[in-house]
């Protein structure tokens, strides 16, 4: 089993009283994209990095800016964060107006400075006229002709002067413009294929969650956060069982208790027969959450995994899991691990790809995943699995999906209380 987060954790406890090792998960994670090709790491750092910063904001309107109702509705996460991005791709447009702008300012002030120049140099023209008109004469150079040639001599040089100057505004401009149509701002906040990689680190949330993040209360979704710490596999399920008489597929159906003790009431799960009446001095309940909600209405999306077992292993053992960039479903087989040193590999689906999954045959889900690691590890490379398990939490009826989250509407106070 994974143990995630051992800060007061009973398991951490149990593991000890048993003796149990525990074993650190190599948390190295890259992501490969739907045609096999491994995601850049400075892109996958870059969208990562983007991804806090959005959680970050969330965080800064539901807890400083108290934007936790819309109409009088509570806001999720998912709903808080699409919104974020909205707001994201929103100043993105407008960082491109401000940028057209400077450019239609300076393309103006360029047309102006061109009108004066051309003003000046038809100026010089007429001027260089009259004063080689003036110094062709033949009359004797008089005083008044001196006069003339000087002031016009006079004006070409002013003349000349505002032209230069002029020019040098113009290549001034002319830089300024070739700078900022050189470097213009982002089209988009995130194109195509960086939405795809924020999308997986969506649904890697919701796998932690356990339900898409619209329903996550924008408050107190990560009221947990501060026991989150590494994450340890542990083979700890056969050890609990030792020495205890387990029933199998055996069912409780009622539960009586009374001054001497209590009765348990349990039939053949299958077959709902063989009554069998257990007796004892106090019962335990360890029942699923999704088992105690069944009556009510709920909207359960749990985590599914795809199991495939193959008589090879065709990957690095040293490395526990890999990421699966999709470009259709989110949360469709997000995330693959290999735990042990066996030729097994796990596929986890999370959030509405997990609730989808209830009602997809085992072979098709089982394709989409072979095809996903043929992409990955090359066609030949990966064999057919000699067996598969898809599990359907929601749908087992001895589970009915048993993970807890803060909805919109409750309160990490609640939440703690329950647990």
């Amino acid at each position: 089993m994974v143990v995630t987060g051992l800060g007061g954790n009973p398991v951490t406890v149990l593991s000890k009283q048993i003796n149990m090792e525990l074993h650190k998960i190599r948390q190295k994670c890259p992501l490969y994209e739907s045609n096999g090709n491994t995601v850049p790491k400075d892109k996958d750092e870059m969208v990562e990095r983007e991804f806090n910063r959005l959680l970050e904001a969330t965080s800064y309107l539901s807890h400083q800016l108290d934007f936790n109702f819309v109409n009088n509705k509570h806001v999720s996460l998912g709903q808080a964060l699409e919104w974020v991005i909205k707001l994201q791709e929103k100043h993105v447009k407008e960082k491109q107006i401000q940028h057209w702008k400077a450019i239609l300012e300076l393309q103006e002030k360029l047309k102006a400075n061109q009108n004066k120049m051309l003003s000046v140099k038809e100026r010089l023209e007429e001027l260089h006229k009259q004063h080689a008109e003036l110094n062709d004469t033949k009359q004797p150079r008089d005083i008044t002709l001196e006069f003339l040639l000087r002031n016009k001599y006079r004006d070409l040089t002013v003349a000349c002067k505002e032209f230069d100057q002029l020019a040098e505004q113009q290549k001034e401009i002319e830089d300024k413009l070739q700078e900022l149509e050189a470097s213009p701002p982002s089209d988009v906040y995130l194109s195509s294929r960086d939405r795809q990689i924020l999308d997986w680190h969506f649904a890697n949330l919701e796998f932690a969650n356990a339900t898409p993040l619209t329903n996550l209360s924008l408050k107190h979704w990560d009221q947990d956060d501060d026991f989150d710490t590494k994450w340890l596999l542990m083979p700890i399920l056969c050890a609990l069982g030792e020495g205890l008489d387990i029933k199998l597929n055996t069912a409780v159906r009622q539960t009586k208790y009374g001054t001497s003790g209590v009765e348990i009431l349990a039939t053949n799960s299958r077959t709902n027969t063989n009554a069998v009446i257990h007796k004892g001095d106090a019962v335990l309940c360890t029942l699923p959450l999704g088992v105690l909600k069944q009556a009510a209405s709920g909207n359960q999306n749990v985590p599914n995994t795809v199991v495939l077992c193959f008589n090879r292993m065709f990957w690095d053992p040293n490395a526990n899991l890999f990421g699966h960039v999709g470009s259709t479903s989110l949360g469709e087989l997000f995330l693959f691990w290999n735990l042990y040193r066996a030729p097994v590999r796990f596929a986890l689906v999370a959030g509405e790809a997990a609730a989808i999954m209830e009602n997809v045959s085992d072979d098709v889900i089982v394709g989409r995943c072979i095809a996903v690691l043929k992409g990955v590890f090359g066609t030949n490379n990966v064999p057919q699995p000699r067996e598969t398990v898809v599990t359907r939490w929601r749908a087992d009826p001895w589970s009915r999906g048993s993970y807890s989250f803060v909805a919109m509407g409750s309160s990490g106070e609640k939440n703690s209380i329950f647990k």
